[in-house]
């Protein structure tokens, strides 16, 4: 189906360039204006012929990369946000043609227009510029599991102004482009070591041994005991507060299994309320 695509609107866009002036006559005298025709019919062609080659260079890139059409990835990503950006450039260059206003003319004599409109494009100019260089980038990829800000997740898109996260706990995170660009990242999936960092906060009080809890996770993660090397799991201690402690399960991991990590990580959060409940309970009795 995807080469008869691509056939088709590669006949069509020989046959309307073939044809240009008598197509071009038959809509001066038929549909439209004169004045409007020309930059219509242009628009038309870009439009055919920059999604032709959008997708015959999608379908080699696939090939060499063996994905899927159900899946995609950063650079598949990055030629739609170009495309995209280039057909909106065409699209504004059309409409003022269509009002009979030369782009050329407009933007070298209403100097302070000019810079009026880059003043307020600066932003959006900056986070797109940032997107294209983030969909090329070989430092990450689509599902990679990554940490940005405090914040974990696999990414899911590259859009033209944002990079789109699922959290762990399901949860759509919606990050500017320029912050991701300019951030600190670790990418988890791409280290050599597969090392998980599970972090959560105790109160000090309800803390007998550090020791002693990281014994009962280990104990608790008996089934995924394949899934983790041997001796990597560890609690480290990140800081220390007026009334609480930041630690970290850690483990590594002998492949990358997201669903192995989100089911670990949900395991181990879950026994910390636990582990809370019957600290807080084992004070109270004591109290009494």
């Amino acid at each position: 189906m995807r080469i008869l695509r691509i056939l088709l609107q590669l006949v069509l866009l020989v046959l309307v360039l073939g044809w240009y002036d008598p197509i071009l006559n038959w809509i001066d005298e038929t549909v439209i204006p004169t004045y409007m025709a020309p930059p219509l019919l242009n628009l038309f062609i870009f439009l055919i012929g920059g999604n032709l080659v959008l997708v015959i260079v999608s379908f080699f890139y696939r090939r060499r990369k063996k994905i899927p059409r159900d899946q995609t990835d950063n650079v598949l990503f990055g030629l739609q946000n170009i495309f995209y950006l280039i057909t909106t450039a065409v699209l504004v260059v059309t409409i003022l043609a269509l009002f009979g206003i030369d782009v050329v003319t407009l933007f070298t004599s209403l100097s302070i227009v000019a810079a009026a409109i880059a003043i307020v494009t600066k932003d959006y100019l900056n986070e797109i510029m940032s997107g294209i260089i983030i969909s090329f980038s070989k430092d990450f990829a689509i599902d990679d599991y990554i940490k940005i800000n405090g914040q974990q997740g696999t990414i899911i898109a590259l859009n033209l102004t944002k990079v789109i996260l699922l959290s762990d706990d399901e949860e759509v995170i919606s990050i500017p482009n320029h912050k991701f660009f300019l951030g600190e990242i670790v990418n988890y999936t791409r280290k050599q070591i597969n090392k998980i960092n599970i972090e959560f906060e105790l109160d000090i009080k309800l803390l007998e041994s550090v020791e002693d809890l990281e014994k009962k996770i280990i104990a608790l993660l008996k089934k995924q005991a394949t899934y983790i090397e041997e001796g990597s799991h560890n609690i480290k201690v990140g800081a220390i507060k007026k009334d609480l402690v930041l630690l970290k399960f850690q483990y590594t991991a002998l492949e990358n299994d997201e669903e192995t990590d989100r089911l670990i990580r949900k395991k181990v959060l879950r026994y910390i309320i636990q582990y809370i409940k019957q600290s807080e309970a084992a004070k109270a009795a004591d109290k009494a």
